[in-house]
């Protein structure tokens, strides 16, 4: 139905969500953003920020669906809008008018859309709104990664890739998606996407035969539980990952399956990770052992049996036979009402963004890879700001314990927990509660409080002539920017340094660091243990600290972004070259930063490589 006022209040309340989506943004950005659950979910059930949240959300259904969606500072946001702005925004929505277009809270839905927390009960109405939850905070594209990836881009002075907002936003549309619940496929054909599908075979008077899919395939899928075959052609173009130990040989360019030789193929030397291409046009044998427990993305022309797939988004063009359950792209009324389908709406853009989407990709795998893991963004974020922030505290309570010549109850937890409570955001009162301690006073902190505490410790050690003190090295660090160096400065050197180790060897080695470190009060770092700490110091190292590079930001996801293409719904992957779906997975990126000790001219790297070989090889 058309209804003016639906889309004019949805209208309203998105361009509101739009601008409050930051407003309980943390100082520091996304640094210290997980003190915010990390320190308020251990204390007692009425303090903490999800509770406070569903106190002003008290709906069954917000409580229902809400499951600590959205990042720790987005939840704060959701906080602050509901306190500060819930009022004003009812009042606006009365003086349009539009206070009984639908009798759902205008707060909840705003909340829904800053966390991202969709309606699990979709109605109609709730499918369009969840279409407007998706616009802000996805796991495709949405409004709030554009904007951060030209922000970005533009104050990093980084000149990447262009991105045509407007055409992107304009090629907005709704697109169809149908659902089955082990609706019994009959030779029923389809011309669509499969998505997060399962097929099974349809029992015959007792017996299970196999289901059957008698066309071409191209994505992603799982066959599985049983032997099979397939006759026809086949083609691999991309990756293949294989989820057990696969019976494959490689061997001058061939791939050996079971004593089948396929032509023109090409394997590398990771196993698990196959990449072939070229054909094969003979009838393929398989066993469990082989290709039905393996995860796939490739072409397959000709008729495939298995005793269950699985499809996480799979272009099929032919016949299924089978229970289905999952979701087609497209209209129910191309299927017999006997398959009781359900039509059901989803965001999704014209085909003719196509050119952006690829440009938005590149730009965000660009600033992945180059700005969000730099070596010196990691420092600061992940390990110098976090770890002065407790030890600048943790002097000033000391000192000021000592002035006052008492004994503190107070920790350095117990005052970080105080300055990021909800309670300095928001009140029942006029204002939040101010927090006070060693003469400094917090409300609703930014980054310039934080620095504040940095600064009065700094004056403090200075006037006290602490410079061997720990928390003063550390602060000379971040006033006079001569940080740590670090082995490597890039994921590029990083893969280069441990050149001689395959992938699995360095994620094994990040967790060795890991089992043998002291961490400090976040995941993100931590301090080596005395053996490694020695072997670094015959290297020419001290002060020795690791620090993850890993980036919590989102990606663009293939399977879940839609493109509406001759008034036809497909997935991203599904119409584009395997080039333009590098999305960024986890780098498995880890950065190690030391002081040089004085006397060696170069660190010795054969040395610590050397040492972590020897750690590797023991049981």
């Amino acid at each position: 139905e058309k209804n003016e006022k639906f889309w004019e209040k949805c209208r309203i309340l998105f361009e509101i969500a739009c601008l409050l989506h930051d407003c309980g943004h943390s100082p520091f950005s996304h640094t210290l953003e997980f003190h915010y659950e990390k320190t308020h979910m251990q204390g007692p059930g009425s303090d903490s920020l999800k509770n406070k949240l569903l106190e002003f959300l008290p709906s069954p259904e917000f409580k229902n669906d809400f499951n600590l969606q959205g990042a720790p500072h987005e939840r704060m946001s959701a906080l602050v809008m509901c306190s500060e702005f819930g009022n004003s925004i009812d009042e606006l929505i009365k003086e349009y008018g539009l206070e009984n277009v639908d009798d759902t809270s205008n707060k909840e839905f705003v909340a829904r859309m800053i966390i991202g927390c969709k309606y699990s009960n979709e109605s109609k109405t709730n499918q369009l709104k969840n279409c407007f939850i998706e616009l802000l905070n996805s796991n495709s594209i949405d409004v709030d990664s554009l904007d951060y990836i030209i922000r970005d881009s533009k104050m990093s002075g980084i000149d990447n890739m262009a991105v045509d907002v407007e055409r992107l936003l304009g090629s907005l549309t709704l697109v169809e998606v149908t659902e089955f619940n082990k609706a019994s496929f009959r030779d029923v054909t389809i011309d669509t996407n499969i998505i997060d599908g399962h097929l099974e075979p349809i029992q015959n008077h007792g017996k299970r035969n196999s289901c059957t899919i008698k066309a071409k395939l191209q994505g992603t899928f799982k066959m599985s539980n049983s032997s099979g075959s397939m006759s026809g052609f086949l083609d691999f173009e991309s990756n293949m990952k294989v989820l057990n130990e696969p019976k494959i040989i490689s061997t001058e360019g061939y791939v050996l399956i079971n004593g089948s030789k396929g032509s023109s193929f090409r394997q590398t030397s990771n196993t698990n990770n196959v990449i072939a291409y070229g054909s094969l046009d003979q009838k393929l044998e398989y066993d469990e052992s082989t290709y039905l427990n393996a995860q796939t993305d490739m072409n397959i022309v000709g008729e495939l049996h298995c005793q269950s797939c699985d499809f996480s988004s799979t272009f099929v063009r032919g016949t299924i036979n089978g229970n289905f359950t999952g979701k087609l792209l497209g209209s129910a009324s191309q299927f017999p009402p006997s398959l009781r389908p359900i039509t059901k709406f989803q965001l999704g853009f014209h085909k003719s963004s196509l050119s952006v989407i690829q440009n938005v990709i590149i730009a965000r795998n660009f600033e992945y890879q180059w700005i969000y893991t730099h070596h010196k963004v990691v420092y600061s974020a992940n390990y110098l700001i976090i770890e002065l922030l407790r030890k600048s505290i943790k002097y000033l309570l000391l000192k000021d314990q000592e002035s006052n010549e008492q004994e503190s109850k107070l920790g350095p937890d117990d005052v970080i927990s105080s300055v990021f409570s909800w309670k300095r955001m928001i009140s029942d009162n006029k204002f939040p509660e101010i927090y006070s301690v060693f003469g400094m006073n917090f409300l609703r902190p930014t980054d310039v409080d934080i620095m504040s505490i940095f600064k009065k410790a700094y004056t403090q050690l200075i006037e006290n002539e602490d410079f061997d003190n720990e928390t003063f090295k550390l602060l000379n660090e971040y006033y006079s920017r001569r940080y740590r160096k670090s082995l490597w400065k890039s994921y590029a050197e990083f893969n280069i340094f441990f050149a001689d180790f395959s992938t699995e060897q360095k994620i094994r080695i990040f967790e060795l660091i890991q089992k043998n470190s002291i961490n400090g009060i976040s995941e993100k770092y931590g301090y080596f243990s005395d053996e490694w700490e020695q072997m670094f110091k015959t290297s020419g190292m001290s002060n020795v600290v690791w620090v993850t590079g890993d980036s919590k930001l989102k990606s663009l996801n293939p399977d879940e972004t839609y493109i509406l293409f001759k008034n036809s719904g497909f997935t991203y992957r599904t119409i584009s070259s395997k080039n333009d779906i590098k999305t960024v997975g986890p780098l498995n990126l880890f950065y190690i930063y030391y002081e040089p000790i004085d006397g060696f001219t170069d660190i010795k790297t054969e040395n610590i490589l050397s040492f972590i070989r020897d750690k590797l090889s023991e049981k």
